[in-house]
């Protein structure tokens, strides 16, 4: 979906690292689409619990939602690349921030 969460991917995987940075996006249809994902309160909620100690059923307890409906928005999240699984089965954010520049020219 996001043309710069890919290379961000791209870039993070041949370093052998996955950190958590801060997205920039300077595209408009990024901008548009990382709206609709922040828009979500449920969606939203899962990228600030996915600090590496919880799992999906914690989550889901956590925040008073059916495991389904926590997976689905994960399952989004992870195409997304906003956030991880571990080995452990908790899930992490691979962001810690997200900059939008207007000044780009979007």
């Amino acid at each position: 979906m996001m043309s710069c969460l890919a290379s961000k991917k791209k870039y993070l995987e041949t370093s052998g690292k996955l950190e958590e940075t801060v997205l920039n996006i300077t595209k408009r249809k990024d901008v548009k689409g990382m709206g609709q994902v922040l828009k979500s309160d449920i969606a939203l909620e899962i990228i600030l619990l996915s600090d590496g100690t919880m799992n999906t059923s914690q989550i889901s307890r956590k925040l008073g939602k059916s495991v389904a409906t926590i997976s689905t928005y994960a399952t989004k999240l992870k195409k997304m690349n906003l956030i991880r699984v571990l080995s452990s089965g908790n899930l992490k954010r691979n962001i810690k921030g997200i900059k939008v520049n207007f000044e780009l020219g979007l």
